[in-house]
C-alpha cells in the first residue's frame, strides 16, 4: 500500500479542478431548466439566474477569510458537504407544478423561493470551494512553491 505522502499531486490536482466545474454547471444551467419548467416568466428567470453568478464574480471579497481561517482541506470538505446537502434537498423536493399551473404562467412563490434559496446556498458553497481549491496547491507541502504556484494558471 503506497504511503499517502508519496502520492503525486498530479493525481489529485486535475480532479480537484474538474470538480470545481460540476456545481457551477448545476447551479447555472439546471436552475434555468427548473425555473422554465416551473413556469417562471423569462424576465424574472433572467434576473434571478444572473444573480446566481454573483458568488463566483465576488469571491475575491471573502477569499482572504478562506485563506486565514481554518485549513484549505477543511474548507473544501465542508463546502462539498454543504453543496451535497443542498443538491440532495433540491432533488428530494423537486417542484412538480401541474400542467394548468404552467399554462397559467404562475408559480407558487414558496416553491420558487425555496429552490432559489437552495441554488444560492449551493452557489456560495461552490464559489468558496473554488477559492480553497485554488489556494490548496500553493499551501500544500508536497511540491516546491515555484512548481505549485503554476497550478492555478491551468484554469
Amino acid at each position: 500500500m503506497p504511503n499517502s505522502k508519496n502520492i503525486s499531486p498530479w493525481l489529485w490536482i486535475p480532479t480537484l479542478y474538474f470538480v470545481e466545474g460540476i456545481p457551477y454547471f448545476l447551479v447555472n444551467n439546471v436552475s434555468v431548466l427548473m425555473f422554465a419548467k416551473m413556469g417562471v416568466p423569462n424576465g424574472q428567470m433572467a434576473m434571478f439566474t444572473s444573480l446566481l453568478y454573483l458568488p463566483w464574480t465576488l469571491k475575491f471579497l471573502w477569499s482572504p477569510f478562506v485563506d486565514i481561517i481554518k485549513t484549505k482541506r477543511w474548507w473544501i470538505v465542508t463546502m462539498q458537504a454543504i453543496m451535497s446537502a443542498a443538491f440532495l434537498v433540491l432533488a428530494l423536493t423537486l417542484p412538480r407544478p401541474g400542467a394548468e399551473q404552467i399554462a397559467s404562467g404562475t408559480t407558487p412563490m414558496g416553491m420558487f423561493t425555496f429552490t432559489l434559496i437552495l441554488f444560492i446556498i449551493a452557489a456560495f458553497a461552490s464559489a468558496t470551494h473554488d477559492i480553497a481549491a485554488e489556494l490548496l496547491p500553493t499551501a500544500s507541502t508536497c511540491w516546491p512553491r515555484a512548481r505549485a504556484a503554476r497550478l492555478p494558471s491551468w484554469e
